[in-house]
């Protein structure tokens, strides 16, 4: 098995960085957030979309497609909850000079 360390490149950096370095990471914090809200919009559509099968069609396979876009609603939930927060642990170990 490789064991993989975690290495912050940015550490020996520290007293080079240039303000154009440290404006990337905040585009990049931005960016991060823009994701995460993404997913929680996907998230909604599928569970609106979800609910409105339900509600609106009586059929049993409607019913069962509903219940899935609801199932696969919290998949994009959790994806994108566990990316940002990934994202974010690492940004501000690079943030926090």
């Amino acid at each position: 098995m490789i064991i993989i360390e975690k290495i912050n490149y940015y550490t020996s950096y520290k007293d080079d960085l240039i303000l154009r370095d440290i404006l990337a990471t905040d585009r990049t914090i931005l960016a991060n957030e823009r994701t995460v809200l993404a997913y929680i919009r996907a998230f909604l559509n599928f569970v609106i979309a979800g609910m409105s099968v339900l509600k609106i069609f009586n059929s049993l396979l409607m019913k069962i497609l509903g219940i899935t876009f609801i199932f696969i609603s919290f998949f994009f939930l959790i994806i994108g909850i566990k990316k940002y927060l990934k994202l974010n642990k690492a940004l501000k170990s690079i943030r926090n000079y």
